[in-house]
């Protein structure tokens, strides 16, 4: 196990991520998979890609919620949500990154709130 995995699995933390940063990553992953769901059989040339196709295309479509989550999801706040309720999901995951997301359940509720009162 790495020293930032034993870091992050047992609490320690270097810092709180903001809310808008939470939603921010909700909304990304429901746009990949959009964008996947989208795409799986078309193939564009360049010139008929968006900038924002080319930069999910870059991320090499790795999602940082868990997948199964992403897909049950239609929202950033429910996905919020549905992840708030599954935590267990960060404890099967190999990724700092998704141990980190998913490690205040609390938190996942807290930027649920903010992304539906902001209409996310």
């Amino acid at each position: 196990m790495s020293t930032t995995m034993m870091l992050t699995r047992y609490g320690t933390r270097a810092f709180d991520l903001p809310l808008s940063a939470i939603i921010r990553t909700a909304e990304t992953d429901l746009r990949r998979h959009a964008y996947k769901q989208a795409v799986t059989d078309v193939e564009r040339p360049m010139s008929e890609r968006s900038e924002a196709d080319a930069r999910l295309e870059t991320l090499g479509g790795v999602y940082a919620f868990a997948p199964k989550h992403v897909r049950r999801a239609r929202t950033a706040s429910e996905l919020l949500l549905i992840a708030a309720q599954d935590a267990e999901a960060a404890a099967k995951s190999k990724s700092p990154n998704r141990v980190m997301l998913y490690g205040s359940p609390e938190r996942l509720v807290d930027a649920a709130e903010a992304a539906m009162g902001d209409g996310r």
